[in-house]
């Protein structure tokens, strides 16, 4: 008997893309997680990058 949802007919081709289809729709909340603290991370050390190559002769160390 075949699993559900994979037939015999399939390429290998579209039973790996449906594999990753399944394991993005199983993992969603932990990949967009990871990725908003990678855009902060970036966003956040640009900011604080911008600041200080602004300020090259301040009297603040």
């Amino acid at each position: 008997m075949n699993r559900v949802g994979m037939r015999r007919d399939d390429s290998i081709l579209t039973r790996f893309v449906d594999s990753v289809f399944s394991l993005f729709r199983l993992a969603e909340f932990e990949i967009m997680f990871v990725l908003f603290f990678i855009i902060a991370y970036v966003i956040f050390k640009d900011l604080v990058n911008s600041f200080n190559d602004r300020c090259t002769n301040c009297v603040w160390p």
